[in-house]
């Protein structure tokens, strides 16, 4: 996969943080009641989100490169996750108890991930590499599935959440290592299945009629945007340009955000947007706020980078 394609990666980046800015509003901000537009949004974007951190992965990481990242993950986790913490007056161990970690679940489960990678390299003869990958994909969700019916009411290592998003990671990471996408790219009916099926597959799950089988939806979602945003990868417009800037800054995005959040509480706005059903004006509210949150943040990150001293205390960047 050559270096044209990170267009596509970086816009792509940018619009699930945006949409989880804005499912992260809609939620602690707004906190309206049963809503179409995070409906849509939670249909899909984390596991876009957890694809394209399988997907970005250039080279597998072992010892001091595999420590390093982990540690660069782990960071934030901890420093930022526990000041937010400490911001709202909670407990440490409220924070670690429980599998969302206060929304720093992310950080930690994409680390345990980064380890899980290194089984890959075990060596075998290369025409039944992929295979090996795919069994051992497949184990380890099956050990997570395992542990996860075993997690009582505190998921101290986010397992139930490890669980749900490890195919769509380890998919992301075998469409990059086997050149997947220009796999895809050559079959277009997946396209037009993905998108003759999505809506109808989205309110079969709305209504739980899909329960059992969820992640059909995200799959096509994923699906159609990947062929959107391949389609425009060598193309260039103010939006995709603005995407692809805030897609360079997702985990200053990711770990600020909340923060930010703390202080807007609108859920008078948000009650008047489903009461009148004026869906329309408020996606367009959404994203300029989320847009004006996620500039913030990453500004925020590159005040923080000015320093050497914190930004090895709050990203990791350790040299060993």
């Amino acid at each position: 996969m050559n270096h044209i394609h990170y267009n596509y990666i970086d816009r792509l980046k940018g619009l699930t943080i945006i949409l989880v800015v804005i499912g992260h509003i809609l939620s602690f901000s707004m906190m309206g009641g049963k809503n179409p537009i995070n409906t849509v949004i939670t249909s899909f974007h984390m596991p876009l989100f957890m694809f394209l951190s399988g997907l970005v992965i250039k080279e597998l990481k072992i010892g001091k490169k595999l420590l390093a990242r982990f540690l660069q993950l782990l960071a934030p986790f901890l420093v930022v996750g526990l000041l937010f913490n400490l911001c709202i007056n909670d407990t440490f161990e409220s924070f670690f108890a429980n599998g969302f970690k206060k929304g720093y679940w992310y950080l930690w489960v994409l680390a345990v991930y980064y380890i899980f990678l290194v089984l890959t390299k075990i060596n075998i003869i290369e025409r039944f590499s992929l295979v090996k990958d795919i069994i051992i994909g497949v184990a380890l969700f099956v050990l997570l599935k395992f542990l996860s019916r075993e997690v009582g009411t505190s998921d101290w290592f986010s397992i139930s959440l490890m669980s749900n998003l490890w195919l769509y990671f380890y998919t992301g990471f075998l469409v990059r290592r086997y050149n997947g996408v220009d796999w895809l790219k050559k079959r277009t009916v997946l396209f037009s299945i993905a998108l003759i099926s999505y809506i109808p597959l989205l309110i079969l799950y709305d209504k739980e009629t899909l329960i059992h089988f969820a992640q059909i939806v995200p799959i096509t979602a994923i699906i159609i945007l990947l062929y959107i945003f391949i389609y425009r990868n060598d193309k260039y417009s103010k939006i995709e340009n603005l995407l692809a800037w805030i897609g360079k800054g997702t985990l200053d995005i990711y770990i600020f955000h909340y923060f930010i959040l703390q202080i807007i509480n609108i859920p008078m706005l948000g009650n008047w947007f489903i009461e009148t059903s004026n869906y329309f004006l408020e996606v367009i509210f959404l994203c300029i706020l989320s847009i004006i949150i996620s500039c913030a943040c990453i500004c925020i990150g590159r005040t923080i980078r000015l320093s050497p001293l914190l930004t090895q205390i709050v990203y990791g960047k350790i040299n060993f």
